[in-house]
């Protein structure tokens, strides 16, 4: 999905009637594509894939695969820039409707895709979480914080979409 679309899915809903967005009105899906989108930030999971690729080098030793980071600067800048993209992209999908109209959950929606960003980080290995936190985290609490993570961030987005379908609409 995208974080792009995480914002422009809570702007439909913020323009619907109250109780329809899930329904008749846009965008017309149920509150679970909330979390999908929200949980998948594909344009900074992409741009991190990409840094990883040019700031690691894996070579084989003793039959394993290591990889070892290159250039942790990069790779440390890209996990911020990550998360100050994710939200920015959610802002510029919500945007359409006022600033004054945002909600205050519209400012907690805003880092949910970040915090997803740094949930894919932790649980995935040889990431920019590698360059930020080395050797901090076993690999069983890396697994633990990013798979029980993403199903409370998951859930909160749903439910925050639920909350958004039930308020009144924007005008």
């Amino acid at each position: 999905m995208s974080s792009l679309a995480y914002g422009a899915l809570t702007r439909k809903r913020a323009e619907a009637p109250k109780g329809m967005s899930t329904a008749t009105a846009p965008p017309g899906v149920k509150t679970y594509v909330d979390a999908l989108a929200a949980l998948v930030p594909a344009e900074v999971l992409a741009l991190h894939a990409f840094m990883v690729e040019v700031t690691t080098d894996t070579r084989k030793i003793d039959g394993r695969s290591v990889t070892a980071i290159t250039d942790p600067g990069a790779l440390k800048a890209t996990f911020w820039v990550c998360i100050a993209i994710a939200i920015l992209l959610f802002a510029f999908g919500r945007a359409g409707t006022r600033p004054d109209r945002w909600r205050g959950l519209d400012f907690a929606r805003a880092v949910v895709p970040a915090v997803a960003f740094v949930l894919w980080c932790i649980l995935q290995k040889s990431t920019a979480w590698d360059a930020i936190s080395p050797d901090t985290l076993s690999e069983g609490t890396r697994a633990l914080i990013g798979a029980a993570g993403a199903i409370v961030v998951g859930a909160l987005a749903a439910w925050m979409g639920a909350i958004q379908d039930s308020a009144e609409a924007d005008t």
